[in-house]
């Protein structure tokens, strides 16, 4: 692999490898018609497959096209069968603002052995983990309203369908009201027992026996001074 960066007239001025391209100008021209395809008169022997910035990694390194890449260049260009031998390059181009400078980065298409079985493994060892995490919210949910008395199966199914903006709507739902300290049953905000054990979940109002809370100083029903 090697980085060029090339002036306005098309010289190089700098080469990472000091490759063969450094010698000289790269003024690259496209093949016929094809957008893909380009050439150089400086390096005859040499063809240059363009390739967007953002693939020419993948592209390079695990390359499932690699024998594809000389049968497209065969069958698209206009050039005569025995110039097929050139050596094919993949060329990417990297943007450079407020600049006239030009960054080619030119590699050999390397074929690593096993490569495109190695990604596709990981892509579905990436969707195996991704599936099981969107399976493990949604049992939590279930469970978890099962525990507090909510309708597990509605929110399990919640879950599943829209997995982390449920269990973020849940959150908000549950935690609105009260949690019994005893059974774990989940109570509205005004009970002062729970209604599945009976276990005290406040402090009443002595003077109007409304629910207070653990910090309040005075009752907000009928202001009365909690001890």
């Amino acid at each position: 692999m090697d980085v060029l960066i090339l002036d306005g007239d098309q010289q190089v001025t700098y080469s990472a490898k000091n490759s063969a391209f450094a010698a000289g100008p790269l003024e690259l021209t496209k093949v016929g018609n094809e957008k893909k395809y380009l050439v150089s008169a400086a390096y005859p022997d040499a063809v240059f497959q363009y390739v967007k910035s953002e693939e020419f990694m993948l592209n390079s390194i695990i390359n499932r096209d690699f024998g594809k890449i000389r049968s497209d260049y065969d069958d698209d260009t206009v050039f005569e069968r025995e110039l097929s031998s050139k050596t094919i390059y993949m060329l990417s181009r990297i943007r450079t603002h407020g600049s006239n400078s030009t960054v080619y980065v030119i590699t050999v298409p390397t074929n690593v052995p096993g490569g495109m079985i190695a990604l596709k493994v990981t892509g579905a060892l990436a969707m195996l983990f991704f599936c099981v995490y969107w399976v493990l919210v949604a049992l939590w949910l279930y469970r978890d309203a099962a525990k507090c008395r909510l309708s597990p199966l509605y929110w399990g199914l919640i879950g599943l369908f829209t997995n982390i903006i449920g269990l973020i709507v849940y959150k908000i739902y549950k935690h609105s009201g009260a949690i019994c300290s005893s059974c774990g049953a989940a109570q509205a905000a005004d009970y002062l027992y729970c209604s599945f054990c009976g276990s005290q979940l406040g402090t009443r109002c002595e003077g109007c026996g409304a629910k207070v809370g653990v910090k309040d100083c005075f009752c907000h029903q009928c202001g009365h001074q909690i001890k």
